[in-house]
């Protein structure tokens, strides 16, 4: 599960004076920028996105350069091979799940995802599996009813390199092929 926002900064603040940093020196915007990028997510956070982060601040004089550097961060992290990884992990109802998130940052209700993934809507029990997945993974992020995508640097990831879902028709039933072809049990209609 993703760190809450106010988890996340403790956590952010809490390693930067572990490394002998002056916490005054991540400002607000740093902080904030950081957030966004990892959407709280204790691997993307802890493992990828601070090591690198602290070990430029340490460098820094004040805080006015970390922004900059945290761009470049974000283009190398994009490029790194573990989103590969990631994506691997995932089924393609929890593909296509992430691509209707996509289509708003503001939140999505659950009756908004099926229309936006009208595939997803077939199966009901598998697309709820899906956003608990995403969910317990890190990939979504809620508030209360409405769900939105994760980490900026995961969606911007997937958006270009995740193929789209495929919008395939259901095959009509056997019966309604057979009348469509003029026959019914063998016999001409």
């Amino acid at each position: 599960q993703p760190f809450q926002p106010d988890d996340a900064r403790r956590v952010i603040q809490q390693l930067a004076v572990r490394r002998g940093l002056d916490a005054a020196l991540l400002s607000e915007p740093v902080i904030q920028e950081v957030l966004a990028l990892s959407g709280g997510h204790p691997g993307l956070l802890c493992a990828e996105i601070l090591p690198a982060l602290l070990s430029l601040a340490e460098t820094e004089e004040d805080a006015s350069g970390l922004a900059g550097l945290l761009d470049g961060l974000s283009t190398q992290l994009l490029a790194a091979d573990f989103w590969a990884e990631w994506f691997a992990q995932l089924g393609e109802t929890e593909r296509a799940l992430y691509w209707a998130l996509l289509g708003s940052n503001d939140g999505q209700s659950v009756r908004e995802l099926r229309a936006a993934a009208p595939q997803l809507a077939q199966n009901p029990l598998g697309f709820q599996q899906a956003l608990k997945v995403l969910g317990f993974s890190g990939l979504t992020a809620s508030a209360g009813t409405l769900y939105r995508p994760g980490p900026a640097l995961w969606s911007r990831w997937f958006q270009a390199n995740a193929p789209r879902p495929q919008t395939a028709r259901a095959a009509p039933p056997e019966f309604e092929m057979r009348v469509r072809q003029g026959t019914q049990g063998g016999y001409q209609v």
